[in-house]
């Protein structure tokens, strides 16, 4: 959203951007009111922005689920063997993954840091460990290939369902969290 001067230089809808702090739109009033250029204007809204975005990224439930992200490589290349040791070990990172999907949801309600960002990494996150076992699985010729992909086809129309009804206006999460 770029900000708008009148004719008295005032600017108009800078204090309603979602990612604007209180100081923030008061710096970028005087940016732009000083002779300013949008340009710079915009540069001071992605500014504040960003550190609401710094502020995501480093909250409790999103660090956990990056966490589970980075856990994908270690049971993949545990999984790539028949050995019943290794293929136990590679179990315990995908439960730690399992216990850590329940665990951040609950703490992002409970400290109250439920973000977009979370919204959009945690069923990332979910998806990427599931489909990455599953694909691996297949070509080690453990899981049959059909029901690989009659699962991801159901996530992808889950997925389309979802951003349908975003489009519309409707929320459907995946569950309340009880």
């Amino acid at each position: 959203m770029r900000p708008t001067s009148t004719s008295s230089g005032d600017t108009q809808s800078i204090g309603n951007h979602p990612a604007v702090l209180p100081a923030a739109a008061t710096a970028v009033r005087a940016a732009v009111a000083g002779g300013g250029t949008p340009v710079e204007a915009e540069m001071l809204l992605s500014a504040a922005g960003s550190g609401r975005m710094r502020g995501e990224l480093t909250n409790l439930p999103n660090v956990i689920t990056i966490g589970r992200v980075l856990l994908v490589p270690f049971v993949l290349l545990l999984i790539d063997n028949y050995d019943p040791l290794r293929t136990f070990l590679a179990s315990l990172p995908y439960i730690g993954a399992a216990g850590g999907d329940a665990l951040d949801g609950y703490l992002a309600r409970k400290r109250n840091q439920v973000s977009t960002l979370g919204k959009f990494l945690d069923p990332l996150a979910d998806k990427l460990i599931v489909t990455a076992v599953l694909v691996t699985m297949v070509a080690l010729g453990r899981a049959p290939a059909w029901l690989v992909v009659v699962l991801i086809a159901r996530d992808l129309a889950i997925n389309g369902l979802r951003i349908i009804a975003s489009a519309e206006g409707l929320v459907l999460a995946a569950s309340d969290g009880r």
